[in-house]
């Protein structure tokens, strides 16, 4: 009995393309300009685009400090692998992303007319 063999064109695709595919997934989106929002962007904006916040706290001075933790300081990894087989030869090909680190937080102020005055991010 003969093993499969993959015709020479597969595993090349897969050695070439598959990984390009995977990283082309990861792009990002451009970071926020905060600065450009404030005296416009509202509380009300801010839940919408952003979820619930994690603390939010009114000021003695009728400000609103709202804060979101856009990441937590857990550490986590996933795999990715590819694998191609041709007679006895095994051909193998990974890629490992790592992330986690520090805490990301997002602190808004908002004024007494509920508009954005000052905002801080630690990332």
């Amino acid at each position: 009995m003969k093993a499969f063999a993959a015709p020479r064109w597969v595993t090349f695709f897969l050695i070439a393309f598959v990984p390009a595919g995977f990283l082309a997934g990861c792009a990002s989106t451009p970071p926020v300009d905060w600065t450009a929002r404030m005296g416009e962007y509202t509380l009300d904006q801010a839940v919408n685009e952003l979820g619930a916040p994690s603390k939010q706290t009114p000021l003695a001075d009728g400000q609103t400090l709202a804060e979101w933790n856009t990441r937590s300081a857990t550490s986590s990894s996933a795999a990715v692998g590819v694998g191609g087989y041709s007679g006895n030869v095994g051909m193998g090909l990974g890629t490992v992303y790592g992330g986690g680190g520090s805490e990301r937080i997002l602190r808004l102020t908002f004024g007494k007319d509920g508009k954005l005055e000052s905002w801080y991010r630690n990332y």
